[in-house]
Order: structure tokens, then sequence, then C-alpha cells
């Protein structure tokens, strides 16, 4: 018997046991992880009240997005959930009216909410220039964005979590081997946005850096509340790793390809600090 079974969310339970090991493996590790999942308070009772509600939107995004796959691995003998990732496959332009109004709507109204939809809209623009054609994309954070008055789409920021007495044992490779089997099945390319500490095993997995982003927030003239955020929260960013169709690689690339891409991304206040060549 292999040491891990793969599944597929279809559940909210095994949603909220991925999202337990989110804030297990994440909650002061990843920058970005207060962004995405802010404590509203410094007591026990404020962190599990985020938590909860966490869990709560993370479910109803996933219900609401077609393209969302939420994958999850077991241990074959307790039956425990270790791990969990989120595909979301498009077979479409996902942004054919451009950059979506974003507004961080699990923030309260106020400075807090302002800062974290601005940090949200850089790291997210750059999809939407990068990615407006068919592919498989690895997602984490799972957040309600706002494309018209009345509807909704997702937003990930991505990441990939496993219970940290568990990690370096295969977990996140066997995660990585289900989106790379879809895409390779569906004949689509993929993208992945990494942290520092994912790097090595998505291009072990055959990805390769194409662009790293960092989010810059203006302090000119801005409030002392808003200093307080940049200083609490930043920094903040990601590197862009892509594996082209089948994971065949053209002479040139990624560069022949991605240098228009990355072009495409510099007029709208984005960092684009390195890239492939």
């Amino acid at each position: 018997m292999p040491p891990y079974v793969v599944e597929e969310v279809n559940q909210q339970d095994h949603l909220d046991s991925i999202v337990d090991i989110i804030w297990t493996a994440m909650d002061g590790v990843d920058p970005s992880h207060k962004i995405f999942f802010p404590v509203l308070g410094d007591s026990v009772t404020d962190r599990a009240k985020a938590i909860q509600l966490s869990k709560l939107r993370m479910w109803n995004d996933h219900q609401s997005d077609p393209t969302s796959h939420w994958i999850f691995v077991r241990d074959s003998v307790s039956l425990e959930i270790v791990g969990g990732c989120q595909w979301r496959i498009y077979s479409k332009n996902p942004f054919p009216d451009g950059t979506p109004q974003i507004e961080a709507l699990w923030w309260p109204d106020g400075e807090g909410r302002r800062f974290a939809s601005e940090v949200v809209r850089q790291c997210y623009t750059p999809r939407t220039r990068w990615m407006a054609r068919p592919h498989v994309g690895k997602d984490g954070h799972s957040v309600m964005i706002e494309w018209t008055a009345d509807s909704a789409l997702l937003l990930g920021m991505s990441l990939m979590c496993v219970l940290p007495q568990v990690q370096r044992r295969g977990i996140g490779r066997v995660l990585m081997q289900w989106g790379i089997t879809e895409a390779d099945k569906l004949g689509l390319e993929s993208f992945i946005e990494a942290t520092h500490g994912g790097q090595g095993l998505y291009a072990g997995c055959g990805y390769r850096t194409v662009a790293s982003v960092g989010v810059k927030v203006n302090l000119a003239n801005a409030s002392q509340e808003w200093k307080d955020l940049a200083a609490r929260l930043l920094p903040v960013g990601y590197t862009a790793m892509w594996r082209p169709v089948l994971g065949i690689w053209e002479p040139g690339e990624p560069g022949q390809t991605w240098q228009q891409r990355l072009e495409s991304a510099g007029d709208v206040g984005i960092s684009v600090l390195e890239s492939c060549t």
C-alpha cells in the first residue's frame, strides 16, 4: 500500500482540514498569510474566529468557482489529512475584461482593507497579463474579489500546505503530480506563484523561474496606520514559475515566450525583478 492517498475535496470538512493545515504551516512563516488571513485582535478567541471565518469563506469560494480543484493527501494508515493544494483549470481566458476591481472584503472597512486591497492588486495584476490563455494554475489563498457589482471570481496566491511534522516526505510532489497529469492530459501550460521555500520542489517537477514580483506601497503622504500596516505586513512577493505544454522546452525558452509577457506587465506598477532568458 502506498504511504499516501490522493483525493479531491467533495465535502466541507475536507477543506476545513486543509485550512487548519494552512494556519499551522503558514501562520508566522509566510508573510502574505496575514494579508489573506488577518486576525483582528490579540486573543486566542480572535484567532479562533479568524480561522472559522476563513473556513467558511474558502468553502463558499470553492463551491462558487467551477475551475477550482482542491486536492488533499491522506496518510494511508492513520487516514489523517496531511497536506493540500488548490489547482484551478481554465479552458478559456479567465480575464476577458482585463484586470478586475479588487477589494479585500475579508478585512473590515477602513485603512486595513484599502492596504490589503492594494497588496492583492499588485500580486494579482500580473496574472491577467501572463495567464490570459488556457492553462492550469496551482493556487492556495482563496479569496473573494469583485469582478462586477454582483459577481465574484477567485483569486489565488499560490501555496501548498503540508503539516510541518511530515514535510520533506514526498507529499508536495504527490500534490504536484495531480496538476501536472491534468495539464498534460488537457494539453495546457501551467503556472505557479512560488514562495522561496517551494521553488526547489517546483523546479524538480519541471517548472522554471520566469519572474519575481515584489509589492511596493507608496508611503509618501501616507497615514500613520498605513505606514504601520506596511511595517507589519510587508514584504510580500512571489516568484512566477512556468511549465510549457507537456513539459517540452523549445530552444530559447522560457525567455522567448516570456519576454513579451514580462514587458506587458511593466505598466501596472509591478516590480519585475528578474527573468530567465
